[in-house]
């Protein structure tokens, strides 16, 4: 049980620190890819695309009613 206060020190000062970084804006926000990284880049690019492609081709979708079973 020594190290529990430490443990708990440590999550507190990460959750400060995550916390002031919402304060920054997002604006023109992009991630920066090492080279090792160029799979998991690629599958980004790939799922981002979709995303966007979704988002304008497709209207929101709304919950159609069915009609209730004839008794």
């Amino acid at each position: 049980m020594e190290t529990f206060p430490a443990v708990i020190a440590e999550d507190r000062w990460a959750l400060e620190k995550q916390q002031a970084m919402f304060d920054y804006p997002d604006d023109g926000y992009r991630e920066v890819f090492l080279r090792p990284d160029r799979a998991l880049r690629r599958a980004r690019e790939i799922l981002i695309g979709l995303e966007e492609a979704e988002r304008i081709v497709a209207p929101p979708k709304q919950v159609a009613e069915t009609p209730a079973p004839a008794a």
